[in-house]
């Protein structure tokens, strides 16, 4: 999986780039985060795009567990998302990228080769 590709949906909205007075995302949140507001069917929807493609990605890179980690790069990409909308610098991507880049590693060796579980069963029966 290209840790670019995570990072790609908040330089391409522009949000990253934009500077706003403190305390204005608060309050917008606070207004979005009416049950009824018209906007959140379309954060719903925006949602459960990025959990498709985020799982579609994670799986394809044989990652696991897949739940785990698209939960994580959920939580990367909104940190760096709100990061950079309230610091104006699209910089807060190339530490998200850099996390994912280190959750991809962690996974790939935290998974035990189709090998090594056939010694271990193999040595619980001994």
């Amino acid at each position: 999986m290209s840790a670019a590709r995570v990072s790609a949906p908040c330089a391409a909205s522009g949000v990253c780039g934009r500077r706003h007075r403190r305390g204005e995302l608060l309050l917008e949140r606070f207004r979005i985060a009416a049950p009824d507001h018209p906007v959140k069917r379309v954060l719903a929807g925006h949602r459960q795009w990025l959990r498709d493609l985020l799982t579609a990605l994670v799986t394809e890179a044989g990652l696991l567990p897949i739940a785990d980690i698209v939960g994580a790069l959920i939580v990367l990409y909104d940190g760096a998302s709100a990061a950079a909308f309230v610091d104006g610098s699209a910089a807060m991507a190339d530490h998200a990228r850099w996390a994912v880049e280190r959750l991809i590693d962690v996974s790939h060796h935290a998974r035990p080769r189709r090998r090594d579980r056939h010694v271990a069963r193999r040595s619980r029966r001994l």
